[in-house]
């Protein structure tokens, strides 16, 4: 059995995907951020994530120096925010709606919640950096959509609520 670029990507292409946007600042201070549909959690004691960044993101140099990464859960409410975030070379904070959230980070608006991380560690990784990212603190609004996904290039996907919590 032969392993092809092209089958990786069509099978990563149709399985949905979680929709995260990543802020910082840069070392003027300026907010900056991206859409990540990479981000998984890798324990829950002690919470920790991990995202990638691939080489060739402008964002890359900054958060390669940033201490604190503000992640964010997008919901259906931040899908523009997320599409913004996700194009490249484009002014996203003059374009999307956000304020100084966690940590004094920039939060952008539309999404489910937030997790504060520490930076601990950033590996390269075929062509990407693997951030390890321990949590420190949690942000959940009161209201939201429902989470958004990304499938086929798409993010007109969404989570079907099914239930009451305490049927799950």
């Amino acid at each position: 059995m032969t392993v092809t670029a092209v089958g990786f990507r069509t099978l990563f292409r149709s399985v949905p995907q979680d929709v995260w946007i990543v802020t910082t600042r840069d070392g003027d201070g300026r907010p900056v951020g991206t859409t990540v549909s990479s981000l998984t959690s890798v324990s829950s004691d002690p919470p920790t994530v991990v995202f990638s960044l691939r080489e060739s993101a402008s964002v890359l140099p900054q958060f390669l120096a940033a201490e604190q990464v503000l992640v964010h859960a997008v919901s259906t409410e931040g899908v523009e925010a997320a599409r913004t975030c996700a194009e490249h070379g484009a002014d996203r904070f003059a374009q999307i709606e956000w304020q100084t959230g966690l940590g004094g980070l920039p939060q952008v608006d539309g999404v489910y919640g937030c997790l504060l991380t520490r930076v601990t560690r950033a590996i390269p990784v075929a062509g990407s950096a693997m951030f390890i990212c321990p949590v420190k603190a949690t942000w959940i609004p009161g209201s939201a959509g429902p989470p958004a996904l990304y499938r086929n290039r798409s993010f007109n996907w969404t989570v079907a609520e099914s239930g009451s919590e305490s049927e799950r």
